[in-house]
């Protein structure tokens, strides 16, 4: 859409997640990037331009998906925001050459949504669900990645 989400042009769009509890999914993240956008991205991408966003927003709802990737410490630093989410959308998976900290998913379970964006991938699609069991998660915090997070999220 070119527009950043700090863009002001962007508020009616936050308030409407705050006010409807509804998932803003926005591709924040600096990457993935193509040419075939037209456009460089990073312009209007970043953690800071969705804190920004989010200052101002507070009680908006947010998934970033791909862990944030190029960007996932940053995302990950920004946590006191308790309706940002990420999600792990090829990136857990190894499919990015260049993947966030996977740990982080032990470190701050409580944000994090499986995803797979299935049936839009390049690979097997189970490759992500075995990535995550994998990494032998205490079975707590497995179940709310898996699951928990997303049923929370979405009023299960």
């Amino acid at each position: 859409m070119r527009v950043a989400p700090d863009d002001p042009r962007m508020d009616a769009v936050w308030r409407a997640s705050a006010r409807s509890r509804k998932p803003v999914v926005i591709h924040c993240g600096p990457e993935p990037a193509s040419g075939g956008y037209g456009v460089d991205v990073k312009q209007f991408s970043g953690a800071e331009k969705l804190r920004r966003a989010l200052e101002r927003h507070p009680e908006a709802v947010v998934i970033v998906p791909h862990l944030g990737v190029d960007q996932s410490a940053q995302f990950e630093a920004i946590r006191e925001f308790p309706n940002l989410h990420l999600d792990t959308t090829m990136v857990i998976a190894g499919y990015f050459p260049r993947g966030p900290d996977v740990e982080m998913l032990r470190r701050h379970p409580d944000p994090i949504l499986y995803g797979t964006d299935f049936p839009n991938i390049p690979y097997a699609w189970d490759r992500e669900l075995k990535a995550l069991c994998a990494l032998k998660l205490s079975a707590t915090d497995e179940a709310k990645i898996r699951s928990g997070n997303a049923l929370r999220l979405f009023g299960q």
